[in-house]
Parts: C-alpha cells; sequence; structure tokens
C-alpha cells in the first residue's frame, strides 16, 4: 500500500519570499531559439541543428541523430534521473495547425543517438527512474503509460473529451499506482488515483466551479495540487 501526501496549494496564496537579485543568467554558445533541453549545468543539449534536424552537443562533441522534414520541430522531455530522453516529433508544424493530434514519440538514453519509436502523442512524461512513460492520446481521449523495460503498455480512458483547453497531468507514485487529472461532462475538473492492476480509482479531490486549472507536483513521498 501506498500512502499519498497530498497538499493543495492555492495560486491566490501569499508567500514571505525573500529578495533575490533576479534568476541567474544561464550562459550558452547556442542560439536561445535553437535549444529544445539543455541541463542544469549546460554540459549537454538538445538543439536544433538547421530545420528539421536535432542535435546533441556536449563536450567536444557536436553530433546530428533526428532527421524530419524542413518543417518539423522537436520537443525534448527528461527527468532529473537522467537516463532517457523523450523526443516529440512534430512534422509540418507550420501547415497542419492541429494542435491536438498526435505526435511520434521516440526513447534515447541520456547522451546517445541510436532510439526507437515508443509510441504516438503528445504531453510525455517520464516517471520511475525513467523506466515508465506516460503520454496523452487526444483523438481517443486516452492516457498511455508503458514500461520501457518490459514494454508493456496500458490504456486509461478519460471521461473528458479531446479539445485545446486541457491535457491531463499525471504522476507515478509507484509501479501499479498513477495520480492523474479529469475533467467531467460538465466541465468539472479532479484529482484521481488508479492502480493499474485492480483497476480501482479514487476521486482524491474535485473541482468546485468549472473551468478550474489543475496541476500535478510530485517530490519524494509529497504530491501537491
Amino acid at each position: 500500500m501506498v500512502w499519498i501526501n497530498f497538499f493543495i496549494l492555492s495560486s491566490l496564496s501569499v508567500f514571505a519570499a525573500p529578495k533575490t537579485q533576479g534568476p541567474e543568467k544561464l550562459l550558452t554558445k547556442h542560439a536561445v531559439d535553437a535549444i529544445r533541453y539543455i541541463d542544469g549545468d549546460g554540459r549537454v543539449a538538445y538543439v536544433r541543428k538547421r530545420p528539421g534536424v536535432l542535435g546533441i552537443v556536449s563536450s567536444f562533441r557536436s553530433e546530428e541523430f533526428v532527421s524530419e522534414t524542413p518543417q518539423s520541430d522537436f520537443l525534448v522531455t527528461a527527468s532529473p534521473v537522467k537516463k532517457k530522453v523523450i523526443v516529440e516529433i512534430i512534422k509540418n508544424q507550420h501547415t497542419v495547425f492541429n494542435i491536438m493530434r498526435s505526435n511520434k514519440l521516440m526513447a534515447f538514453n541520456w547522451g546517445e543517438t541510436k532510439g526507437k519509436e515508443v509510441g504516438h502523442g503528445l504531453a510525455a512524461r517520464l516517471h520511475m527512474a525513467d523506466e515508465w512513460l506516460s503520454y496523452y492520446q487526444p483523438e481517443k481521449s486516452s492516457l498511455m503509460l508503458k514500461n520501457l523495460v518490459t514494454e508493456k503498455e496500458y490504456e486509461l480512458k478519460l471521461a473528458s473529451k479531446a479539445n485545446a483547453y486541457f491535457i491531463p497531468e499525471i504522476t507515478m507514485l509507484a509501479s501499479d499506482l498513477i495520480v492523474y487529472t479529469d475533467i467531467n461532462e460538465q466541465g468539472l475538473s479532479a484529482v484521481i488515483s488508479y492502480n493499474l492492476l485492480t483497476k480501482k480509482s479514487d476521486v482524491l479531490y474535485k473541482s468546485s466551479q468549472t473551468g478550474t486549472r489543475m496541476e500535478l507536483c510530485q517530490q519524494e513521498k509529497f504530491l501537491a495540487l
């Protein structure tokens, strides 16, 4: 059994924050508009080398590893663990204006250039030491979960229909337990826990009014909304 320490943070809450000198500047030799992902110390960066081409740049190394049509762009997702990288390939973004379409997702080991296709969707996210991948398929209103080690997949149908104003949030607390957001036909949002093995779900929190935006943030064994 996994206990969930659940906190609700209001965007209207007032915190006494100490005065700072402002954000630190990140110095990089790459053009800012070309960076798709850069780690905290700046040693590894995933950059758009030229139209339709994604490359990796690190110390004394620069290599192209994903090549698509010139109008393609990329979203690069990683976690603090830095074992895997997920690349979402957005083809023809300037001619196909559907932001709720599924895109090809590829997985790479951190810092490596040989990868494989792992699904089609958007809003990809890594979990559990980068052994699990989640993503959203708006065409089917489904949350997809995939174990990148065993390649076992799970599909969770959402109550909400696909729309441009909602992309579900998801976090994984254990290999069989997820917490995600959904909205019902009345437009009320909810935070729901779901067990992949028992297929049992529980509503942890439900909004009292429509149009409520919910975001999840996980830190070790604590989950904040």
